[in-house]
């Protein structure tokens, strides 16, 4: 498993299918069970506060008994068993955030002291928080890099605290060579920022020629309907 650092240096190894992970809080619990479940996979992870990242290098969940990825064994752990040894190219962190920008750059970061996963690009509203300073990329550079080696990316999930209308509208044209899409909709006002609609989401992605699987209070799930997904399994936590 890899940290990759350079964001102007980002290349992957190729597998069967590829899968993103964005926001992978402290466990990574999705990339965890697609790497359990799904064999010749790729997962990249995308996750930029410095805690989170040396947890899920750690493996140790803080006492969480959660699924969850430890990437100094190359291990999938539940609680202290070892449930799957994976080869160690199957997961790349990059330890990034994305957003709706042109370029590189460095942004304030708001790190939440009583849920690490609750970390945002956004200032909370009513829960302590840190701030540190970390690297921003454009989300359409990571599609960008992994189209070079993949014709299709099957399942990407969003849960970026508030950024994931801004992440998924700078994927642009590429959205197009992704299977599903699964984002947080909502943040319930928890954070500094004035939130999409979901009707303004879903319209974008009907305009993308997605379709609504499924939504609850605070996920939605769409499917492309501009490419066959039938041997794609939407699996995720």
């Amino acid at each position: 498993m890899e940290i990759l650092n350079n964001y102007n240096l980002i290349k992957f190894p190729k597998f069967g299918r590829v899968r993103i992970d964005i926001g992978l809080s402290y466990l990574a619990p999705n990339s965890a069970l697609w790497l359990k479940e799904i064999e010749d996979v790729l997962v990249v992870g995308v996750e930029p506060l410095q805690f989170n990242q040396r947890s899920i290098f750690d493996g140790n969940g803080y006492g969480n008994p959660q699924l969850r990825i430890s990437m100094v064994d190359n291990s999938i752990k539940s609680g202290p068993t070892t449930v799957k040894k994976i080869n160690n190219a199957e997961f790349v962190l990059l330890p990034f955030a994305l957003d709706d920008i042109d370029a590189p750059a460095e942004k304030t970061f708001y790190h939440t002291a009583n849920d690490p996963g609750c970390s945002s690009l956004y200032k909370p509203n009513s829960f302590p928080s840190s701030k540190e300073i970390v690297k921003v990329i454009p989300s359409r550079h990571m599609l960008e890099s992994l189209l070079e080696q993949y014709e299709i990316i099957e399942f990407i999930k969003i849960d970026a605290q508030g950024k994931d209308f801004e992440i998924i509208k700078n994927f642009d044209v590429l959205i197009r060579n992704v299977g599903y899409l699964y984002s947080e909709i909502t943040t319930n006002n928890e954070y500094d920022f004035c939130e999409p609609a979901f009707d303004d989401i879903n319209n974008y992605m009907k305009y993308k020629n997605f379709e609504l699987v499924k939504k609850s209070s605070n996920d939605a799930l769409w499917v492309n309907n501009s490419i066959d997904t039938e041997q794609i399994n939407p699996v995720h936590v």
